[in-house]
């Protein structure tokens, strides 16, 4: 299983749960119902859950971070492929 971070990039929906990601950034509550897709449209399952890190009120829109944990569907290594090359 493996894991992933990376910049958030919002669409104007995420602004209905933006408030709760900002309070909830050093010990995350998790939103009901919410999932994370792929571009493709495939949604990502995560043993460990995912988290937005939502930093933006100091840092701006480069302030808010995804955190996938324990990724296991679809397999780590078909999201990551280069990732796993040098091990």
């Amino acid at each position: 299983m493996g894991c992933a971070y990376g910049k958030f990039v919002p669409t104007p929906a995420y602004s209905a749960i933006q408030q709760h990601c900002i309070r909830h950034r050093e010990k995350w509550e998790p939103v009901p119902g919410l999932i994370v897709e792929e571009t493709t449209g495939v949604t990502l399952e995560c043993s460990g859950g995912f988290q937005i890190v939502d930093f933006s009120p100091e840092f701006g829109t480069e302030g808010i971070q995804l955190h996938l944990l324990g990724i296991t569907t679809p397999p780590y290594s078909k999201l990551f492929p280069d990732d796993l090359k040098n091990r």
